[in-house]
Order: structure tokens, then C-alpha cells, then sequence
């Protein structure tokens, strides 16, 4: 059974409810357009010619070469944002301004009577849906690894169905979701950085205003920084006591003021998607 796809409507859903508060059904054509061209958008970003020519820009002319990444992101990103457009052309036409907003995109476009906003709305969907699936082959892989999950929410929670704030006792489970995203690079990095000052790292002096890529994901499978960094093991994320212990060396999001804008939102669902999932099932090949 593949369950990508799954993840995919259930987690794009959460976020449209969100952002403009309706869902859209499981066999609705956009959803399947909406998949197609997430998939497209961060296949090219993730392609070394986008990173090349935020570092290069006159190599543009070569863009042809690599198959086009960038007119595909352009393609992809012309799809949302003629979607984008109706669905708040629909929020407008409905709104009272006597109620209450239904949705951040209502919300937004009440503020933004008195002030510019800005969003995003695929923040937070392909990492969520990339790390659960990479739970979800752990989990496989290590069945091991499974069981002591689904001992630990049997003790701490139960049949009851799971809440964010059982995040604090379910240490293991936690524990769990830190390592895959520590050892998986789930995000790129797609935001580049400029230097305020000049830097010097390693004998190489970076003057001011250079744009920089930093790729936090290197840190993460350093054997200096993490012993046996290769191998699987949520236990290095557990203090003395059997505690989660969070590593500040671990930035899944990035970091600053460019880290993703749906952090909070995507911790929330990757945790409770999992914890549900291994509550009332196993999980085998």
C-alpha cells in the first residue's frame, strides 16, 4: 500500500482548512493537480542549477541544459497562485465584516485593510509529508523501535485518542521523530542568506553583502558531532532519566528568521499523525 499519497491529502487538508477553511474531498480533481505539482516544485528546487544561480546569476543562459528547473518552479508556483486567487476572491465575496474570520486567509485579508501581510501556503506540507513517510519506513525497519513506542503510549495514554500536549510524556515517541529528521535531510535549504559583516571561517575571508547557502543538514550526519551519525538511534535523544533531551545542534527547520514558517504546524501534525498511526497499528513489510 502506498501511503505517500495519503499523507498528502490528509496533511494539504489540515493546512487548507487552516489557511481558508473549507477541506476539499478526497477525489477532488484540484487535490490531484495539487499533488502533481508539489511533487514538481521541490524536485527543481532541490536541483544544484537553482542553487548555482543564486550563486552565479548569469549562468541563467545555461538553464536550458539542466532541463528547465527554474521555468518549472515558475509553473508551479503560477498554479498556486492562480488558486490562491480564487479561493480569496471566494473569502471576499462571502465575507461580513460583523463576523468572525473562518480562516487565516480571512483573517490576513482583514489586516491587511490596515497593514501588508504575507504567507505561505505550502509551508509546512512537503516536510511533513517526507518525515512521516521516513517514520513510517523506520518503523519497518526497526521493529524493535515500534513496539517500545506503542508501549509507551499504552502506558502514558492509553486508548484515548492523543493530544499535542501528550508530546511531554511520550518521550520515546519523541524521541523517535527527532532522530529521522535528524538523519534524513528532510527540507533544503531554499533560502539564501547575506552576510551583515565580514566573516573569516576556516582562513577564508567572506566579505559583507556575499550570499551564502547554508546547509545546516551537514552537521546533522557529523561523526564528530554525533557518534556513529550513519546509524538510527532515537535512545541518543533521551537524557539519564529516559527523558527527551532536545538537541540545539538538530535544525530540521533551518534556523533565524528565514526557518520555516510553519514549524509550529508542521511539529504538531508529524507528531500527532504518528503517534495516532502506531496507537491502533503495526506497521510490517
Amino acid at each position: 500500500v502506498c501511503v505517500n499519497m495519503e499523507y498528502q491529502v490528509g496533511v494539504a487538508n489540515i493546512i487548507w482548512q487552516q489557511a481558508f477553511g473549507r477541506i476539499l474531498p478526497y477525489d477532488d480533481p484540484l487535490m490531484e493537480s495539487m499533488k502533481g505539482k508539489t511533487n514538481e516544485l521541490f524536485i527543481a528546487l532541490a536541483h544544484p542549477f537553482i542553487a548555482a544561480h543564486r550563486l552565479f546569476p548569469h549562468i541563467i543562459y545555461l538553464e536550458k541544459l539542466f532541463g528547465s528547473p527554474m521555468k518549472k518552479v515558475a509553473d508551479a508556483m503560477t498554479f498556486f497562485n492562480e488558486y490562491i486567487e480564487k479561493e480569496l476572491d471566494i473569502i471576499k465575496r462571502d465575507s461580513n465584516d460583523d463576523d468572525e474570520p473562518h480562516s487565516y486567509a480571512g483573517a490576513f485579508l482583514r489586516e491587511m485593510q490596515r497593514r501588508e501581510s504575507a504567507g505561505d501556503e505550502l509551508a509546512g506540507f512537503e516536510t511533513t509529508v517526507t518525515s512521516l513517510r521516513f517514520i513510517l519506513h523506520y518503523m519497518i525497519t526497526h521493529p524493535e523501535v515500534q513496539r517500545r513506542a506503542q508501549r509507551e503510549i499504552d502506558e502514558k495514554i492509553g486508548k484515548r485518542n492523543i493530544r499535542m500536549e501528550d508530546q511531554k510524556s511520550l518521550h520515546y515517541c519523541t524521541a523517535i521523530i527527532r532522530e529521522v529528521q535528524r538523519i534524513n535531510i528532510i527540507g533544503i535549504s531554499l533560502l539564501p542568506r547575506m552576510t551583515s559583516g565580514p566573516l573569516t571561517i576556516d582562513g577564508h575571508k567572506i566579505p559583507v553583502g556575499t550570499g551564502i547557502l547554508p546547509e545546516f543538514a551537514i552537521v546533522h550526519k557529523d561523526d564528530k558531532v554525533f557518534e556513529r551519525a550513519d546509524f538510527f538511534c532515537p535512545e541518543r535523544h533521551l537524557n539519564e532519566h529516559g527523558e527527551f533531551a532536545k538537541d540545539p545542534r538538530i535544525t530540521p527547520f533551518s534556523l533565524g528568521k528565514r526557518s520555516c514558517l510553519a514549524e509550529g504546524l508542521a511539529r504538531m501534525e508529524i507528531f500527532l499523525y504518528f503517534t495516532t498511526f502506531i496507537q491502533h497499528l503495526s506497521f510490517s513489510s
